[in-house]
């Protein structure tokens, strides 16, 4: 059996996130579970408030939701995206997720979201009776996604 025809593994994988804002470059985020990355013809995942909120997202376009969770550390660099689209300051980034093969490293996979914000930041349960790490979980929305070809990725 070739490798193709080999099933990939979903623990192999980064995030990085770009931003149209001269004061945000771009960073790569290591992230412990992403869940719910999707596309669909339903209309209205995202509440029609937080499509008013940025006038770019019109009714015309579907928004669709992901959850994406983290270790915390010192870093309040989602806390504070998410702090500014509260505050109705548009800040929508583009994020890329990067599947890399179990044996090579190679990146086999890539998908990109376009136009994402944090829609929920939530911060970590605290447990005198269980240490455990501290997580910080986000749902971000975001206007569309792509599954890039392999000749996109070089």
């Amino acid at each position: 059996m070739s490798d193709q025809m080999l099933p990939l593994l979903n623990n192999r994988f980064t995030v990085n996130i770009d931003s149209p804002r001269p004061d945000c470059s771009r960073r790569d985020v290591a992230f412990v579970r992403i869940a719910g990355m999707g596309s669909s013809l339903k209309n209205g995942v995202c509440s029609s408030s937080m499509r008013s909120l940025f006038g770019l997202l019109s009714h015309k376009f579907q928004t669709h939701r992901a959850e994406l969770r983290r270790a915390l550390d010192h870093d309040h660099f989602f806390y504070d995206w998410h702090s500014a689209n509260l505050e109705r300051i548009v800040d929508l980034r583009t994020l890329t997720i990067i599947q890399f093969d179990q044996h090579t490293d190679a990146t086999v996979n890539c998908w990109r979201l376009f136009d994402c914000w944090i829609h929920t930041w939530q911060g970590p349960d605290f447990d005198a009776m269980n240490p455990d790490i501290a997580y910080e979980t986000m749902t971000l929305c975001y206007r569309s996604l792509s599954w890039l070809n392999k000749s996109d990725l070089t």
